[in-house]
């Protein structure tokens, strides 16, 4: 007997058209800023903006099985690497970036794996949208009122919103329904 498997086309596309836009805005040299001459050199910035707020708000759909969620997260393994060579990254630059986008995605599987039920995945979008956007807004905050970002490393936002996560999948594990955000 075969089990039926869920097509994995569509959260598939929708994730690539959503990695695409930043890429595609960097490459037509579009301003997000009517101060700043070169778009360039934000474009790893702009890339990961875009795949947390993105993520925060989809991933019960986008992270709804193993394959589903494996496609997405091998997808920005080049992408990231794409967007690096665009803005002339350094490799490590890259490959930090990458890892902090790769361990948000896995803690967005994680709490996807936990929540369950419609009304309890509501509420983990609202959470994970407050926390991931939120933070994404306060990153773009601090790039602008700064004269330059040659003193911000801005590389360690995922890894603190995946133990976020991590602590909140810890918690809900371990107090079962009483986690009191959920």
């Amino acid at each position: 007997m075969t089990e039926s498997r869920e097509p994995i086309a569509a959260p598939v596309l929708t994730w690539c058209a959503i990695s695409l836009l930043p890429i595609l805005l960097v490459a037509a040299h579009v301003s997000l800023r009517p101060d700043n001459d070169s778009e360039e050199r934000n474009a790893l910035t702009i890339f990961v903006v875009v795949e947390i707020a993105a993520s925060s708000l989809l991933f019960p759909w986008l992270m709804r099985n193993m394959r589903t969620s494996a496609a997405i997260m091998l997808l920005c393994i080049p992408l990231a690497h794409l967007v690096g060579w665009m803005a002339d990254e350094s490799w490590v630059n890259t490959a930090l970036t990458m890892l902090a986008l790769e361990s948000w995605l896995v803690s967005l599987w994680l709490w996807s794996k936990v929540v369950d039920r419609r009304r309890i995945q509501m509420h983990a979008v609202a959470a994970a949208g407050l926390i991931g956007i939120g933070s994404m807004l306060l990153l773009y905050l601090r790039m602008e009122f700064r004269d330059s970002l040659a003193d911000f490393d801005g590389k360690w936002v995922g890894c603190v919103l995946a133990s976020i996560f991590a602590g909140s999948l810890i918690g809900r594990r371990l107090f079962g329904n009483r986690v009191f955000f959920l």
